[in-house]
């Protein structure tokens, strides 16, 4: 296969030159915002005398999903590069030798604690918006004694009361020519799909049609605007979300619980469908049955023995599951596993990151569910952004008629986003 590859357009090479104390990418989603900053740190690294960097993202795992892996991530980019996992590092080979980036999730307070003593020639940021305040203080203090530090940061549009922008970006957007050179310089570049070589106008339509409501105005147009309104607007629209599915065309070996005593209990099951030829397909995954149990007092051993029932309803071997349990349910675990069950996990729980995703494979057909999941279904047409956090800057859904949606959360992120 051949692939053709428009060069980038003058807005984007414009962003590799001339790199100054912070460099900012910010704009629509697949705006080549990564790739471009990403080429401005190699080249960066190049320069720098300094042996020692540090990167971050909002998790070590997101960082290394966006920047590090995949065929336009830094190991592709810098041939010859190496990722230590077991120490979070990457090695890139220069013409001044190996310069190693330490590689840090910033999304929680706690976060900076590590970077306490870390002297570094420069920092990359991705999605910097995800990154606590205090981390983001302390990752800027480690470069401090540097005069030839560089810092390279992206991110999508989020809300515009997010303190990043009042503390760091408009901070230096709109500051005056003076005190930009007396930090240092700053560069900032907005992006747009428009930016992408590999996009033709129907492929930006079609990207666009994903999104819907503040969500286009964001990841689409690159505008700072306040989440609002329904999480997953626009479900009446895309009626292939639902279908009367077989379970028989799926892989049925996954499991997703919210567990609840007092509110409901859910239970998803589900997995990749088989393709024609009888191999799994890992890009095409369906919720075939879930169990959504409004009972009160219910016990550990009741929502094990309704696990079974439901493998059962779809000739599935309950003991060959792999069983995503919200994290905070330990006595569910528990009982689950004094059962014999030994495919028995912690979901995963990155709430905003896991909605986004959710969103994504729901919009663009890569996760289906059936027909028969009637609760999640209902709770999807009311599952709302909380207006009270946006006013102050941050997102979280309100906490009510959530379940189905937060098993739904755990599914997508812990059992089909390895794969897709």
């Amino acid at each position: 296969m051949t692939i053709h590859l428009k060069p980038f357009n003058d807005h984007v090479m414009r962003s590799l030159y001339a790199p100054k104390w912070l460099n900012i990418w910010e704009g629509s989603v697949r705006s080549t915002k990564t790739i471009a900053s990403s080429l401005g740190w190699l080249t960066f690294l190049e320069r720098s005398p300094f042996r020692f960097f540090l990167m971050s993202g909002n998790t070590v795992n997101s960082l290394r999903r966006n920047v590090i892996d995949g065929d336009f991530g830094l190991l592709a980019l810098a041939p010859g590069s190496t990722y230590l996992s077991s120490k979070h590092e990457l090695h890139v080979p220069t013409s001044k030798g190996t310069k190693t980036c330490y590689c840090f999730g910033g999304g929680d307070i706690d976060s900076r604690n590590p970077l306490q003593g870390l002297t570094v020639g420069g920092w990359y940021g991705d999605e910097i918006t995800r990154q606590h305040p205090e981390f983001i203080q302390e990752a800027f203090n480690r470069s401090l004694t540097n005069p030839e530090s560089e810092n390279y940061w992206t991110l999508n549009p989020d809300n515009p009361d997010n303190e990043i922008y009042s503390n760091h970006i408009d901070r230096w957007i709109y500051a005056t020519a003076q005190e930009r050179i007396a930090a240092g310089g700053v560069n900032y570049y907005h992006f747009t799909l428009k930016d992408n070589p590999v996009y033709s106008d129907a492929d930006i339509a079609r990207i666009a049609a994903q999104y819907t409501g503040f969500e286009y105005e964001r990841y689409i147009l690159g505008r700072r605007v306040a989440a609002e309104g329904l999480i997953y607007a626009g479900i009446a629209s895309r009626p292939y979300i639902f279908q009367d599915l077989n379970p028989a065309d799926v892989y049925v070996r996954y499991c997703a619980i919210d567990f609840g005593t007092d509110h409901p209990n859910v239970i998803q099951i589900g997995g990749p469908f088989f393709e024609a030829s009888g191999v799994k397909n890992p890009r095409k995954w369906a919720i075939v049955r879930e169990d959504y149990d409004e009972r009160k007092d219910k016990t550990t051993d009741d929502i094990v023995n309704r696990f079974e029932l439901l493998c059962a309803s779809v000739m599935a071997d309950p003991k060959l599951m792999q069983i995503a349990i919200s994290p905070d349910a330990k006595t569910l675990r528990n009982s689950f596993i004094r059962r014999g069950y030994a495919g028995v996990i912690s979901a995963k729980n990155e709430v905003l990151e896991g909605l986004r995703f959710t969103k994504d494979c729901l919009y663009n057909g890569s996760l289906i569910l059936d027909t028969s999941c009637k609760g999640t279904r209902r709770e999807m047409g009311i599952y709302s952004w909380n207006p009270k956090p946006a006013e102050k800057g941050k997102e979280e859904p309100i906490k009510k008629s959530d379940d189905g949606c937060d098993t739904m959360r755990y599914f997508a992120m812990t059992h089909a986003r390895p794969y897709l």
